[in-house]
């Protein structure tokens, strides 16, 4: 009997601990989800910035990787480089069909896509709507859709039903993403330092 009691003593404890490690974890991410700012664009400025994203995207890639080396800083939302020269060297390098998107977007100079691209890389700095995160809401669709939905912006065709209703349908889930990039970046906030136990209360 005695150790029967000893037995059940001891897996007593063993629950107790994990209880309270489960306690401590909901309780953290029941404050940790109160802290996180859930709100997002309106809907016609995410659309908007997937329209601008499809346009952009291939000049955009060239700035990432000429000749090896990276012109644009999509993190902090500027140019790698001062020389004007060099970026529009790097988009000379787009074919007509490639740039043909961008220029009509930006006013039709090279010089136009150069301040779009850095008026663009500042906003989305500023509302959260990166490039990544459009092209993770974007890669959520079927890859059927993904490709129709690029096809149809890149050819000028956004105004039509078929267009309108894929750049929703990304809408919804970008919002998605960007609720979840706000909760990643929470995470990591609380993660560093002291702050990894503000959520938690002493017992």
């Amino acid at each position: 009997m005695r150790v029967a009691n000893e037995l059940i003593m001891t897996e007593k404890d063993r629950v107790s601990t994990v209880v309270s490690s489960v306690t401590a974890g909901i309780e953290a991410g029941y404050k940790l989800a109160k802290t996180v700012d859930w709100l997002v664009p309106n809907d016609d400025d995410m659309h908007k910035s997937i329209l601008v994203h499809i346009k952009l995207d291939a000049a955009k890639k060239k700035l990432r990787n000429y000749n090896g080396e990276r012109l644009i800083d999509d993190d902090n939302g500027t140019f790698l480089t001062e020389s004007s020269n060099q970026i529009t060297s790097a988009l000379e390098d787009l074919t007509e069909e490639e740039i043909k998107p961008a220029m009509k977007l930006s006013g039709g100079s090279l010089q136009s896509i150069v301040s779009y691209i850095q008026k663009d890389l500042s906003d989305r700095k500023t509302n959260g709507m990166n490039d990544h995160v459009v092209k993770r809401a974007m890669s959520a669709l079927r890859p059927r859709d993904k490709r129709f939905l690029i096809d149809l912006v890149l050819k000028g065709h956004e105004e039509t039903r078929a267009a309108k209703l894929l750049t929703r349908r990304t809408g919804t889930l970008l919002k998605r993403e960007l609720r979840r990039a706000n909760l990643d970046r929470r995470i990591k906030e609380l993660s560093r330092g002291p702050v990894a136990t503000e959520m938690i209360e002493d017992e």
